[in-house]
């Protein structure tokens, strides 16, 4: 395999991870390693998913207090469907995310599931790929309800 090849082979497997990074960063509520998938000077923007745009600091700070407390119990991102444009240093694609979230209420445990897709660009650093563009755009959301034992 020449090396050309076999770059552009570990540059998508390393953006593929990035990515999964960035999933499991929310759903295990590590807001120092959600910062550390984007560049310093990174744009996120929630806008489209009934969030915020910001800097990575400013959003960070946002979605650490979002997330962390009731009501959302529980988040779950799943991603699919990965595409990536590589030119040297600097990266662009998309992914489909599937998120289902858990609320807790006073009138008890309520599901919701969000489908979307996530459009972002990345630059290779120092440290490895980053991110320093994101966009959630969500499709599709549905309601549904939680059940303690499925097979009941």
């Amino acid at each position: 395999m020449d090396s050309e090849r076999l770059r552009r082979l570990e540059d998508k497997q390393a953006l593929q991870e990035l990515l999964v990074s960035y999933a499991w960063s929310c759903d295990d509520r590590d807001w120092a390693r959600y910062r550390s998938v984007f560049t310093d000077n990174a744009t996120i923007d929630y806008t489209s998913a009934f969030g915020r745009s910001g800097t990575r600091d400013e959003i960070a700070a946002w979605i650490e207090v979002l997330m962390s407390g009731p009501p959302l119990e529980h988040t779950q991102h799943m991603l699919s469907n990965f595409d990536f444009t590589i030119d040297g240093d600097h990266a662009a694609g998309r992914v489909n995310y599937l998120n289902p979230d858990v609320f807790g209420r006073l009138e008890g445990r309520s599901l919701l599931f969000n489908g979307g897709i996530y459009r972002f660009e990345a630059v290779r650093t120092d440290a490895g790929w980053r991110l320093s563009f994101l966009i959630a755009r969500i499709l599709w959301s549905a309601r549904g309800e939680i059940m303690t034992d499925p097979l009941a």
